[in-house]
């Protein structure tokens, strides 16, 4: 994360109120959601577990744009 330039309030306000594209409810140990925002035009996916009303921050990253569409919502498949 701090390799990576993304600061630990910014991902809270990710966690907060970004965009859940995609649920991976038999992750272990916890089930967990890839949510989606914007730090300034700058994509980032955050890997957020739940462990009953706790988040763990997984991990965080800039998503490839050759990988996902244009909108960062869906892996491109090839």
């Amino acid at each position: 994360m701090f390799e990576r330039e993304i600061e630990p309030a910014f991902l809270q306000s990710v966690v907060e109120s970004g965009e859940i594209i995609a649920d991976y409810d038999d992750d272990q140990l916890y089930p967990s959601k890839l949510v989606l925002g914007f730090l300034q035009k700058r994509p980032i996916h955050v890997v957020v577990a739940q462990n009953g009303g706790d988040c763990i921050i997984v991990t965080a990253y800039e998503p490839d744009a050759k990988v996902w569409n244009t909108a960062f919502t869906r892996r491109i498949d090839k």
